[in-house]
């Protein structure tokens, strides 16, 4: 009870997901600020969702939090030498980091779906201002309904405080004054509360597969109208395909996750400390499969950093210092390779 079996290895997951996520954040960035106008808004919904994907992960590798469930208590470990107020403003900045992703993924699939139905809803999403009013309004919303708990179950004093922890964890008194924390009275009120979020979690699991089934059925109707697929329906299906990988991996990574720490809590399960941190740990895992995944579906991406590579691996063999030989032919018919990447981009989002 209260123990965290994945301890040992959970900051060699943190640390190996911020490496990954180091490489890849800066080639996603590029790809979708200079190599995809033509996708119009949809690149900036990316651009979201990779650079939100970015500093949750950050979060964890730096606070090394751990929930210590069944007890209503946030236990923080910092890598780095700053003091408990601090860590607890970074450990709200993480929450608010962690709605910012979760939405990113939602605001996506809404882009997609709306684009299937030429007209004021496509519109609304692909011109003016208004769409950006209601994603921050809906932010807005979603802080102050997380928060809210925080603050109308906080315990205000700092003596307070250290008594709830003691309360509820009281083998941590000799480890009290070098970690940080936060902590919730442990009722039947706040043990609701979790289970609001848990059902909330599963509202946004039916809503995200209603759209995306039916999102599925419009495109298949509409492969079935043409007797050839034009360049702009073959562009609306690969990103079909990126946005429905994305979804599936946002369920398994981050929905279903959050959903799970919801439900340990509530249900007060001895082994929650554990269930919960995997849960943790599998969130930090999403930034790097979603790089992956979107430069693997998004063709485009994927043959520019082909071209890349073998462009690379062309000038190697082309050293005469190592081979002995020059292949200039190799390094043309790359170079060549490249520019017919450009092009079939080009076709495809015309």
């Amino acid at each position: 009870m209260y123990e965290n079996y994945l301890q040992p290895i959970e900051g060699y997951v943190f640390g190996t997901c911020l490496i990954v996520e180091l490489i890849l954040m800066p080639l996603m960035a590029y790809l979708t600020a200079f190599r995809s106008r033509q996708m119009k808004r949809y690149r900036f919904y990316i651009l979201n969702n990779v650079i939100w994907c970015f500093l949750f992960d950050i979060g964890p590798f730096v606070l090394r939090p751990t929930f210590t469930f069944p007890a209503g208590c946030l236990i923080m470990r910092p890598i780095i030498g700053i003091s408990a107020n601090v860590a607890r403003a970074w450990a709200f900045m993480l929450l608010v980091v962690c709605i910012n992703m979760e939405m990113g993924v939602v605001w996506s699939l809404f882009y997609r779906y709306a684009q299937a139905f030429p007209g004021w809803f496509s519109d609304f999403f692909e011109h003016g201002y208004a769409i950006y009013i209601v994603i921050a309004s809906v932010h807005v919303a979603m802080y102050m309904s997380c928060c809210l708990p925080f603050v109308v179950f906080s315990v205000p004093d700092k003596e307070q405080m250290k008594a709830e922890l003691l309360l509820q964890l009281p083998q941590l008194k000799e480890e009290e004054p070098n970690i940080s924390y936060i902590c919730v009275p442990n009722t039947t009120l706040t043990r609701s509360v979790a289970l609001l979020g848990f059902l909330t979690m599963l509202t946004f699991f039916t809503l995200g597969t209603g759209l995306y089934i039916n999102l599925f059925v419009i495109i298949q109707l509409e492969r079935r109208k043409a007797t050839a697929i034009a360049n702009t329906q073959r562009l609306q299906l690969m990103l079909f395909k990126a946005v429905g990988v994305q979804l599936w991996v946002g369920y398994a990574l981050l929905l279903f996750p959050t959903a799970a720490i919801f439900l340990t809590f509530f249900c007060q399960w001895r082994n929650g400390t554990t269930i919960a941190m995997f849960a943790v740990t599998l969130m930090t895992t999403h930034g790097a499969l979603d790089y992956a995944t979107m430069l693997w579906f998004i063709t485009p991406y994927r043959r520019i950093v082909a071209g890349w590579l073998r462009v690379g691996r062309a000038k190697q063999l082309s050293n005469p210092s190592v081979f002995g030989v020059t292949t200039i032919t190799i390094v043309q018919s790359q170079y060549r390779h490249s520019f017919s990447t450009r092009a079939t981009f080009r076709n495809l989002t015309r």
